[in-house]
């Protein structure tokens, strides 16, 4: 959360648009009234079981930040 406040800031700061953060970040959470708090539109919010007790498969929403995008070798 700590990174998700200093990019918060930044986006604000530099787009100069309090609409910034709802057009260019998404979630993933299971707790939608604080994605909408901290600005995200829910919409934009990618949703994980919260019954998995620590178990965070790849392909799952969770692993989204994770995952690897460069697939050119």
């Amino acid at each position: 959360m700590t990174n998700a406040h200093s990019a918060r800031v930044w986006a604000l700061e530099t787009l100069k648009h309090s609409a910034a953060i709802a057009r260019h970040f998404v979630a993933v959470s299971t707790n939608a009234e604080e994605v909408e708090k901290f600005g995200i539109d829910p919409a934009n919010m990618f949703v994980f079981g919260i019954g998995w007790a620590g178990a965070t498969p790849m392909d799952s929403a969770i692993g989204l930040s994770t995952h690897d995008r460069d697939r050119s070798g």
